[in-house]
């Protein structure tokens, strides 16, 4: 097909973040689509000016910078300068991140043009540190360049957890005719339940390639009690968030309340399975639930060891965007 390629915009955020403008800016520089608008947008950094972002950019051809008169967070910060955009589709990034892959941008683009029904084109992620160094190889699909995810393949997968990254996903403005911007309040897990509302209206597709990369900090790196609980209470506060959407059907609200139940058990402390498996239907469901959360448990000690190793200190990877 020739189909013209939609405009893209790219919203770039940025919070005491100058310091990493030059390297998202330059990845965005040598994509070999040009977006029709280049933002970066100031959550009214405490450490940082308006002069100081501007400096960041002024390298850089026809970037327009916005500063916040008061911080909003990052929820409502996405609200406010995806409701501005005029054009086709956008990308929304942190500025700690950048495009590895100079062709994300066209093929996304392409694959929009292509398929009309694609709300939503992503590509894949890896964790570099804060020298850009990469901290994890994954393995792709080596049988295709492209996956499509028809719209209930993927509000399948999406009730048990979330598989679209937030920060290297190509979005068709048109979507937010049916669904507002990060329509659910929650600064967790806003994208996810953004994601599986969207399936409600069109297919997504995958590019089976890295294309962008996202620093681990070590100031991010560490998750304790408290906060753990926080996570944990956010995205049970998503799922019965989801679970009052009037598009649901039957078979979505019981593949929600399965994935409810498990996130419990996902998140849920040493101490606190006891009450998460008497609260839970008995069965070989709820055994095969322990089961895994206990492997997942050690299999993800284990990775922290090794990543403590390369980083030189213990700690999780942050959650994305959030």
């Amino acid at each position: 097909m020739n189909a013209t390629l939609p405009t893209v915009t790219v919203v770039i955020f940025t919070y005491n973040y100058s310091r990493y403008l030059n390297d998202v800016l330059s990845s965005i520089a040598a994509q070999t689509l040009r977006p029709a608008r280049i933002v970066v947008s100031d959550d009214c950094s405490p450490d940082e000016s308006l002069q100081d972002v501007q400096a960041a950019c002024a390298g850089f051809e026809d970037v327009e910078v916005i500063r916040n008169p008061e911080n909003l967070g990052n929820i409502e910060h996405y609200r406010a300068r995806v409701s501005e955009i005029t054009t086709d589709s956008y990308l929304l990034m942190s500025a700690d991140d950048y495009l590895v892959d100079p062709e994300f941008l066209a093929d996304a683009a392409r694959l929009m043009a292509d398929n009309p029904s694609l709300v939503t084109v992503y590509g894949y992620h890896r964790p570099v540190d804060e020298q850009g160094h990469i901290l994890q190889v994954r393995q792709h699909s080596r049988e295709r360049q492209v996956t499509v995810l028809p719209s209930q393949t993927l509000r399948d997968e999406l009730a048990i957890e979330n598989t679209v990254p937030a920060i290297c996903a190509l979005v068709r403005t048109s979507v937010h005719d049916h669904v507002a911007a990060y329509p659910l309040l929650n600064r967790h897990c806003g994208d996810w339940l953004q994601w599986y509302w969207f399936t409600f209206y069109g297919d997504f597709a995958r590019i089976e390639r890295d294309v962008l990369s996202y620093r681990v900090h070590g100031g991010n790196m560490s998750i304790n009690y408290a906060a753990a609980r926080a996570v944990a209470q956010f995205i049970d506060d998503g799922y019965e968030a989801l679970l009052q959407l009037s598009e649901l059907g039957k078979a979505d609200k019981q593949r929600l309340m399965l994935g409810r139940r498990r996130a419990r058990f996902r998140h849920a402390s040493l101490g606190q399975l006891p009450w998460v498996v008497v609260s839970s239907r008995p069965g070989w469901d709820t055994l095969s639930m322990l089961m895994e959360t206990l492997a997942s448990r050690v299999a993800k000690r284990a990775s922290k060891l090794a990543q403590s190793k390369r980083l030189g200190f213990m700690g999780e990877g942050r959650s994305l965007m959030s």
